[in-house]
């Protein structure tokens, strides 16, 4: 689901969330003098509601106002065909748009297990990500134009399970960045990469 979907979702979400607490409220504002135990209920039920669909657009806007102040960061991988046991390199570089300060960035290889399965009526996604690797960059000051640049080598663990894609099943292997900006939401970025079942020689 996009972030502009997501944002969608949650408008529709609180918009029908105020109609338990709007309703009361109406009826308290014609004055026709309903009992507060009756009205006070509705109202307050709906507030969690209303709380949940904020989360979800705040959710889906986040990523954009942290992207105001880091460019779409450029990674590479040494080898577009890897196997389990591989070893290979990372390169990532991302541009700063204005003065920032980073408290550090976390770098994460992840196994992504999905799975699909139904829930009632509707259909439900569940994801578990298990981290396979590590390593954390040191934080520093950026000027706008200013660059960070690193690489690093990792490892893809020979016992574990390869990209794996089925109906209502699928493994994704990822590289996933978090950027930890001072004052600012956190940037993150995943980046797939594709394990062959193969083990490495």
């Amino acid at each position: 689901m996009g972030r502009g979907c997501l944002i969608l979702f949650g408008a529709v979400w609180i918009l029908f969330s105020c109609i338990f607490l709007f309703g009361p409220l109406g009826i308290l504002l014609a004055g026709s003098k309903p009992n507060w135990m009756t009205v006070l209920p509705s109202a307050l039920f709906s507030l969690p509601f209303i709380a949940v669909g904020l989360a979800i657009i705040a959710y889906a806007v986040l990523p954009w106002i942290s992207a105001m102040r880091v460019s779409k960061p450029a990674i590479t991988v040494s080898s577009a065909s890897l196997s389990l046991g591989d070893s290979f390199t990372i390169a990532y570089s991302q541009m700063f748009k204005s003065r920032t300060e980073v408290k550090g960035v976390k770098f994460s290889l992840l196994q992504r297990e999905t799975v699909v399965y139904q829930s009632g009526d509707s259909v439900a996604t569940a994801h578990h990500d298990e981290t396979a690797a590590e390593f954390e960059y040191p934080g520093q000051r950026y000027e706008a134009g200013d660059s960070l640049v690193f690489s690093r080598n990792m490892e893809i663990p020979r016992d574990w399970m390869h990209s794996f894609r089925s109906t209502h099943n699928s493994v994704t292997w990822l590289l996933q960045a978090k950027v930890n900006i001072a004052g600012w939401p956190d940037y993150r970025e995943d980046f797939e990469i594709q394990v062959l079942p193969s083990l490495a020689r």
